[in-house]
């Protein structure tokens, strides 16, 4: 009786069950591995997606702040619009008038109830963002000018407006929730500051 070589007889059930052990911990390992990389690219497009989001929101708040040209009454005038800027910006509501496309509209921003939302002309509110954290926030300038104006007497002119926003993402509760802030200190108030200077004859 003749014995085979090595290399004839096959393999046996043992090295069988060890290869398939190891390639089990293989699969297993490289599942791991992707299942990570794929939470941590689902965190980054998130947060990409928040930021977009945020930067569009800021940017429509800067825009027409910047065309502003008073702070409203909570009705404004009808023939003068808001010439007598007698409502102060809060820091979750900024009204006013803008000059923009040869009109001037009634803008209003509110953050309320985790939400930024936007009106014109006193018309229905649309939502720019949602999932907002409690520390966003319009920062309002802590010194104010007041110059002579012989018409209305004394006006409080707010020649600049700051933005904070904060959003959870993805949303509020999530069990990985991270949070993505934009913010701009200072947006200045172009036609509130030129009527400003106009009226004191000095920059405000």
């Amino acid at each position: 009786m003749t014995r085979m070589a090595r290399g004839e007889e096959g393999i046996t059930l043992v090295e069988v069950l060890i290869a398939m052990a190891i390639f089990a911990l293989v699969v297993v390992s490289v599942d791991a591995s992707v299942t990570v990389l794929n939470g941590r690219a689902n965190g980054m497009s998130q947060s990409n997606q928040a930021i977009d989001q945020l930067q569009v929101a800021e940017q429509t708040i800067v825009r027409d702040v910047h065309a502003a040209n008073s702070w409203c009454t909570p009705v404004p005038n009808p023939t003068y619009g808001c010439a007598t800027f007698t409502q102060t910006p809060s820091a979750t509501d900024l009204k006013f008038t803008a000059n923009m496309d040869g009109a001037t509209p009634t803008v209003e921003f509110q953050i309320t109830g985790g939400s930024l939302t936007m009106k014109k002309n006193n018309g229905a509110a649309m939502t720019l963002l949602s999932n907002l954290d409690p520390t966003s926030a319009f920062i309002i300038p802590t010194s104010q000018t007041t110059p002579p104006l012989p018409v209305v007497g004394n006006t409080t002119y707010y020649t600049s407006i700051g933005v904070t926003l904060t959003m959870d993402s993805p949303r509020v509760g999530a069990s990985q929730m991270t949070k993505t802030t934009v913010a701009d200190s200072t947006v200045e108030v172009w036609n509130v500051e030129y009527a400003c200077s106009t009226a004191q004859g000095t920059p405000c």
